[in-house]
């Protein structure tokens, strides 16, 4: 007997044609249903020692969300719980709300939107007044035609590259071109 015929105390339908009273159940089927009870009473209890429930989170709290897609962990913040158990509504860093279990959030102590942090020097120079309009070089030109040997060249001035960092703090460096 299969499983379902155990279960139901009767042969189950098929697309071939079964006379009405093999389809009545042969016997009591409370022993078999009892027996069931009892096994899925014995596996929770099992799953149940090792299991915890997840802190609640609150609005404003700084997450990391799954991305099941690349299976990544993105920042997020909580923006307000959801309707559902165990959900919350968050706000990733591009402005995009997302509903998620609690089981896809993992509370951080990070800041909000700190996932890349760039670091920008403390003085960027002034671009405006070093690049010379079209009639300056017009007329520097036209006024020294050949430079002599005493002028010196000078260079075009730097710009220092924003350093990025990782969440951890390291420091990306990109390669010199």
């Amino acid at each position: 007997m299969s499983p379902v015929e155990l279960l139901m105390g009767r042969k189950t339908r098929t697309v071939l044609p079964t006379g009405t009273l093999l389809l009545k159940p042969h016997y009591d089927t409370t022993k078999v249903k009892y027996q069931l009870q009892e096994k899925q009473m014995q596996n929770k209890k099992c799953y149940d020692r090792s299991s915890r429930s997840l802190p609640d989170l609150k609005p404003g709290d700084v997450v990391r969300m799954r991305d099941d897609n690349s299976n990544t962990w993105e920042p997020a913040q909580v923006v307000k719980e959801s309707g559902e158990p165990r959900s919350y509504i968050v706000r990733n860093n591009n402005n995009k709300f997302y509903r998620r279990n609690r089981r896809h959030l993992l509370k951080t102590q990070e800041n909000h939107r700190e996932s890349c942090v760039i670091e920008l020097p403390s003085t960027l120079p002034d671009t405006s007044s070093t690049t010379p309009s079209p009639d300056d070089i017009d007329q520097s030109l036209s006024s020294n035609p050949e430079p002599s040997a005493n002028s010196t060249v000078s260079s075009p001035p730097t710009i220092e590259q924003p350093r990025i960092s990782r969440v951890s703090g390291r420091v990306i460096n990109r390669p010199q071109i």
